[in-house]
């Protein structure tokens, strides 16, 4: 029976390791399957005399009761002594193990029953299975040991607060870390992200390195002047921190200091850090603050100004800086560009029609070094408007009029006339616009008419009107001869015969009648 046995362990070493020994020294612990498992159990059984492990359970745990905790971070020291049958302190042992991915394992120098675990990371926590053989001999390569045995070698965690990463760039804050931004310009910090061209991140947890959601992080600031928002940043809580810096600081930066608090979640241990928010100055622009043309304030829109007109243009500007403020006008048009003036404010006189671009430039340094801004209108100055023959101040009129319309100076111009007022409807003119008499029953009345021009580029003339004043009456008569004394063929009035006078008026089918009595009597 026991030949038999024998036999099987040695088709099992076969079969495990096609034929070869089973030496620990190349096995890890990927190899420990059951066929392993069973065929150390067998080899147990086999031993009955010399060096041979006692145990029962396989693979036996570690630390076993009684011994000290294994805690990461650590070098954990275990007595096999008990564990191993046949042997005497004195005797020759020799103890081998298999590869380990987690631990660096050393035998214990005057103590052969001894061996030392280091974990190969300190922030490890775990466990991993080791085969051990024992030996009363030095083994050489490929040898098998007498007795063989599995051990799963656990690492407790040891509770670690979360880990800063912040170099300490700010000497008068011992545990500070600077942060800088300019004035103005949020910045926002995701702090379980890699600081940056580090592989590290913000804060981390030991203990959940590949958890990093684990984290939350509380900011207590210092300073009211700085506003802050937090974010959850993946599922970490409030990790994102956006900071808003003052709009303004005096002097070259202006240090805020915040506290920081980073909890693990998971194990709820926290540490603390400060930071630094460094604001550095920068020269900011000059706004521009109010517009004014003619004392009225002007946003996008500008005129149109007439031919010939005059204004006031006046800008109101500041500097958060204190800086001086400077002024230039620039009036852009198709036959080039002029400076209007430097100054706040001015009156300029717009003699010639077009279309115009003023821009209004401000800066805060003279010698160049700061900031420009400006604004700008499209403004039409607009030509003078139409001529009207008769002019209405000739009036009033008792009799129909053909009023003619005309552009002076102006050739291929479009102009438009309108009787119903300066909103139209507006008639595109082609010869006088008549003006009627109201004779039937005669009546008085005024009329105004409109007109304005359209140059072919589309600029539009100023618009003017006349008002005609119309009597609703006849012409006085108009005598044929001047009163005096007639005589036929002889004009140096002396006494004559018969004498043709005529009477006429307009409109001309008004009906005359005349008297030769002095008005007591109507002749048709």
């Amino acid at each position: 029976m026991k030949k038999l046995l024998i036999l099987m362990v040695v088709l099992l070493n076969s079969i495990l390791l096609g034929g070869q020994a089973l030496d620990v020294r190349t096995l890890s612990e990927a190899d420990f399957g059951p066929e392993y498992k069973a065929y150390l159990k067998q080899q147990q059984s086999l031993a009955k005399d010399g060096l041979s492990f006692n145990l029962v359970e396989i693979p036996f745990n570690l630390p076993a009761a009684g011994d000290p905790t294994f805690m990461q971070g650590n070098t954990w020291v275990k007595d096999f002594a008990t564990y191993i049958n046949g042997y005497t302190f004195g005797d020759p042992l020799f103890m081998y193990w298999s590869q380990s991915e987690r631990f660096l394992i050393e035998a214990v120098e005057g103590f052969p029953t001894k061996l030392s675990f280091t974990p190969l990371e300190a922030v490890w926590h775990g466990s991993e299975t080791i085969s051990i053989t024992i030996s009363d001999i030095e083994l050489g390569p490929g040898a098998m040991g007498q007795s063989t045995w599995l051990f799963n070698v656990s690492v407790n965690n040891q509770l670690d607060a979360p880990v800063f990463s912040f170099p300490n760039l700010a000497t008068e804050i011992p545990d500070g870390y600077v942060i800088s931004t300019p004035e103005d310009t949020p910045i926002t910090i995701d702090f379980i992200s890699n600081m940056p061209g580090t592989e590290l991140p913000y804060i981390y947890s030991v203990d959940n390195l590949e958890n990093p959601s684990a984290i939350q992080l509380f900011v207590t600031p210092t300073s009211a002047s700085v506003g802050f928002s937090q974010l959850n940043s993946g599922a970490g809580l409030g990790t994102e921190v956006i900071f808003y810096p003052p709009e303004n600081v005096v002097g070259d930066y202006q240090d805020y200091t915040f506290g920081l608090t980073a909890r693990d979640r998971v194990y709820d241990v926290i540490s603390e850090r400060t930071i630094v928010l460094r604001v550095t100055q920068v020269n900011d622009p000059p706004e521009i603050l109010e517009v004014k043309v003619d004392t009225v304030p002007v946003d996008d829109v500008m005129g149109p100004f007439d031919q010939g007109s005059s204004h006031q243009l006046e800008a109101v500007a500041t500097d958060m800086d204190g800086d001086s403020i400077f002024y230039r006008w620039i009036l852009e048009g198709e036959n080039g560009s002029v400076e209007l003036g430097t100054n706040g404010s001015l009156d300029y006189l717009f003699n010639d029609p077009g279309f115009f671009t003023l821009t209004l430039y401000v800066r805060d340094r003279e010698d160049g070094s700061g900031f420009e801004v400006s604004r700008a209108w499209d403004i039409t100055v607009s030509p003078v408007g139409p001529q009207f023959m008769p002019l209405g101040s000739e009036g009033p009129f008792s009799a129909a009029l053909d009023v003619e319309i005309s552009a002076p100076g102006v050739e291929d111009a479009t102009i438009y006339y309108s009787i119903g007022g300066d909103t139209g409807p507006w008639t595109e003119y082609s010869g006088p616009v008549n003006i009627p008499l109201h004779t039937n029953p005669p009546e008085a009345y005024e009329q105004v008419i409109w007109a304005y021009f359209v140059l072919p580029g589309g600029l539009e003339s100023v618009h003017q009107f006349q008002t005609y004043q119309m009597t609703g009456t006849v012409q006085t008569p108009i005598f044929s001869h001047a009163s005096g004394r007639y005589l036929p063929n002889n004009p140096d009035s002396s006494i004559g015969s018969d004498f043709l006078l005529s009477l006429s008026t307009i409109p001309v089918d008004a009906e005359i009648r005349y008297s030769l009595d002095g008005g007591s009597s109507w002749l048709l």
